[in-house]
């Protein structure tokens, strides 16, 4: 638990916390890809630009390549609380663009970007406390342009301590909901086939792809 949110000390000491390395060739990884593949054409189609995307929580930045890879023409963002990990993920995927940044910070904004089309937060959201989360949200919809979408991926261990704000799809659409966001897409996934870097079942997760309301 001392570590618990101690993003700088862990990335400054683990050499690949929590299996970030292998995490993005899993089934679950590839799903999301896939829905993002979607919204990206739905964003796309019939514009003459390509897509603006942010990964929140990038940490070491693998997910982060992906991403660049799968939409080379994309202008791909990764941001983290911690230089370390955004100072390594800089190596990783050295085609993007990466930011410290505390999703917590009032007034929280990036220097220098655009708003972007897609936000991508996977398994980061349930490291915020329920009287953070509202606040967090408001930052991620500041990212966001009009009609964006915010892509979520949000474990749910057995044993769980902490993000106990989302327990279901019902709970992430009343959380959505308060700051102008509708669940397009969504799946609950229990995935026994990967596994966590400590070998255990990856376990269940939620999936879901939200749109920003538009404020016409």
């Amino acid at each position: 638990m001392a570590l618990i949110r101690d993003f700088e000390g862990m990335y400054a000491h683990c050499e690949d916390p929590h299996g970030q390395s292998q995490a993005v060739d899993s089934l679950s990884c590839q799903l999301v890809l896939a829905t993002l593949e979607r919204a990206v054409e739905m964003l796309t189609k019939g514009a003459h630009r390509p897509a603006a995307i942010i990964d929140i929580g990038c940490g070491l930045g693998y997910f982060t390549a992906r991403i660049k890879q799968r939409f080379p023409a994309a202008r791909v963002c990764g941001v983290d609380i911690s230089p370390t990990a955004l100072k390594r993920a800089s190596l990783i995927a050295p085609d993007c663009t990466f930011r410290q940044l505390d999703l917590k910070a009032p007034g929280m904004k990036i220097e220098g970007c655009k708003r972007f089309d897609i936000a991508v937060a996977l398994d980061s959201l349930y490291y915020f406390e329920p009287r953070e989360i509202d606040g967090v949200m408001f930052n991620i919809s500041k990212l966001l342009a009009e009609t964006g979408y915010l892509l979520v991926g949000y474990h749910l261990p057995e044993d769980m301590r902490f993000g106990l704000y989302i327990r279901s799809l019902d709970d992430a659409r009343l959380l959505l909901g308060r700051h102008a966001m509708d669940i397009v897409y969504s799946f609950d996934v229990q995935n026994r086939l990967d596994v966590n870097h400590d070998g255990s079942p990856l376990g269940r997760h939620l999936y879901f792809l939200a749109r920003k309301a538009s404020a016409s």
